[in-house]
């Protein structure tokens, strides 16, 4: 988006009327003029979407369109290379028109990735936009080019093929999932994938899926691991992908208590446990039904009107969807899908403030279950159903203004994801400051990525005011059984009182149990409660919970007290929701 400025005048009845300035007029304070009201007013110009795909290793071309509708006369226009990534450069020198299309041209060492840059006219400078360089394609280096049908004999083929391959299935690679506690054993298949129009498309027959997980359970029941199917699609540079696949498939898949994991290259890689698989096929009994996977990026002008005010220019969007016969799968039952995606980002965006968000009816962005690995150039995030889902950097100033202990990661994290909001006035922020047992479940949630049930079988808590903005979360809360009352008729909460240490530690033991989160386990310890010098001060409702939690070594407290009658502070529940989400 490019700023520029023109003047608006106010008369004494509220009429307006504008008057166009010559870029980089400064911005001040009103002026007051007998009868009238002076203001210097920026106007947004827009800076369209790419047009035009580039590709890494190949010298290319894309254009974008601006508008300059508010722009006097012609002016010069330059490029702000923001990271000075190599071989980017602007073949258009001025403007000629108000309206126009610019040409950014890259060379061949260019590389892939999503990269910032700014336009400036005169003396004004846009916001920040994006040129997006894909990976270059996988494979073709031995062949002669041109189209392949049919089996592919070991190698992969030089551009566009058409056909399905009957590939055996590597044998399975063991992985270690220290995240889990655990470890996988993989079958490999790779699909012969066809690339028109944009759209890659593979399809696995029955066989290969059968064949790959014959495979990996001997070698999962063998290590004690758990199984999984890979299937690695070479999506090239294109905007979409789709893998078929059959209902019996799926089957045999959630039959073996196997995973599934569908490598879309730089569209992302999504694993799907075995109750995601298992929703996928619960409402068709015909085994020969196809079950189709997408994965595709979207634009904003892709989106209906009412959805695109959400968007900015700089946000990624995606839309992952699957089919099983003529039903859209969209409620996963409890099951889960892991989602990688490529993703970069400038050396100055802080990997805490990068947040996922999914899009829903009302254009709403609700938060997911995500987060940006720097290492890998990823973003990963863990979805609970399909959506339209989109990632953005969404960085929130804040200042500690007292001596309250937290980490500076930590609260990126948590203020990036609004889940400080209460507690944020003006950008300043106490750390020390306690937080209320309502906004630390209602935050915990939105971190957790659970939104507000839409139908419930339990009551509200009587102490809740039906317009408090956490009621919601608060409910869902006691329906999932992660918070109980604290009367014996279990209809009091006490919302509005700050909590304290030993109450969240009982919430993580009840989170655990619900199986709500796996990211609190640590490593297993050999302490007690007896080795902390305030054992005595824990009461006997907690002493179960915390027992536990310190045996997975959860909690820790400061090495030698747990501190459990001690208010929750702001800095310790920003830990506890990065730790968590």
């Amino acid at each position: 988006t490019l700023v520029l400025s023109y003047v608006e005048i106010e008369d004494v009845a509220g009429n307006y009327q504008h008057y166009a300035l010559e870029p980089g007029t400064e911005s001040g304070a009103p002026l007051q003029v007998p009868d009238y009201k002076l203001n210097v007013v920026h106007i947004p110009i827009t800076v369209g979407t790419q047009s035009g795909k580039l590709t890494a290793g190949t010298a290319g071309s894309a254009s974008f369109a601006i508008n300059t509708a508010n722009i006097a006369t012609p002016s010069a226009i330059t490029l702000v290379n923001v990271n000075s990534i190599t071989g980017i450069a602007l073949a258009t020198a001025s403007l000629t028109k108000q309206d126009m299309d610019i040409t950014i041209t890259t060379t061949a060492d260019t590389p892939a990735g999503t990269h910032l840059l700014q336009l400036t006219i005169g003396n004004v400078t846009s916001l920040e936009f994006t040129l997006t360089v894909d990976n270059a394609a996988a494979g073709g280096g031995g062949s002669s080019g041109g189209c392949s049908s049919g089996g592919n004999s070991g190698g992969s083929s030089g551009g566009g093929s058409s056909g399905n391959t009957n590939t055996t299935p590597t044998s399975p690679d063991t992985n270690t999932d220290t995240a889990s506690g655990g470890g996988t054993s993989t079958a490999t298949i790779t699909a012969d994938t066809s690339v028109s129009g944009g759209e890659a498309t593979a399809a696995i027959s029955d066989s290969e899926i059968s064949d790959s997980i014959a495979a990996v359970k001997k070698e999962a029941g063998d290590k004690g691991t758990t199984p999984v199917v890979e299937i690695k699609l070479d999506t090239k540079s294109a905007d979409s992908a789709k893998l078929n696949l059959t209902v019996g498939a799926v089957e045999d898949l959630t039959d073996a208590n196997a995973k599934l994991k569908v490598n879309m290259s730089d569209l992302g890689t999504l694993t799907f446990d075995s109750k995601a698989l298992e929703a996928i096929s619960a409402d068709e009994s015909t085994a020969s039904a196809p079950v189709t996977i997408t994965a595709e990026k979207l634009m904003r002008a892709d989106l209906p009107e009412a959805l695109q005010n959400a968007v900015k220019p700089t946000d990624v969007l995606l839309d992952f969807s699957v089919k099983a016969g003529d039903k859209t799968i969209s409620n996963l039952n409890g099951g889960t899908v892991d989602v990688t995606v490529p993703y970069t980002v400038s050396s100055a965006v802080k990997p805490a403030t990068v947040v996922v968000y999914y899009l829903d009816a009302k254009g709403n962005l609700q938060i997911v279950l995500g987060r940006y690995d720097d290492a890998s150039k990823t973003v990963h995030m863990t979805l609970k159903h399909f959506s339209k889902y989109l990632i953005r950097v969404n960085a929130v100033a804040w200042e500690v203004t007292d001596g309250g202990w937290y980490t500076e990661e930590t609260m990126d994290f948590a203020a990036a994801r609004g889940l400080l909001d209460s507690y944020i006035t003006d950008g300043k922020v106490k750390a020390g400051q306690g937080v209320t047992r309502g906004d630390f479940i209602a935050n915990l949630l939105k971190a957790l990525g659970v939104q507000p049930s839409e139908t419930f079988t339990v009551e509200q808590f009587t102490d809740v005011d039906p317009t408090d903005p956490n009621a919601a979360y608060l409910r869902t809360a006691k329906q999932l059984g992660v918070i109980d009352g604290v009367n014996s008729a279990h209809t009091l909460f006490e919302p509005y009182r700050v909590t304290t240490r030993g109450e969240q530690f009982q919430v993580i033991m009840n989170l655990i149990d619900a199986g709500l989160t796996t990211a609190a386990r640590s490593d297993a310890t050999n302490k007690t409660l007896d080795d902390f010098a305030d054992a005595a001060d824990v009461p006997n409702w907690l002493k179960p919970a915390i027992t536990e939690l310190i045996r997975l070594g959860v909690i820790k407290g400061d090495g030698t007290s747990l501190m459990v009658k001690k208010d929750f502070t702001v800095g310790e529940t920003a830990t506890l929701y990065e730790r968590l989400g």
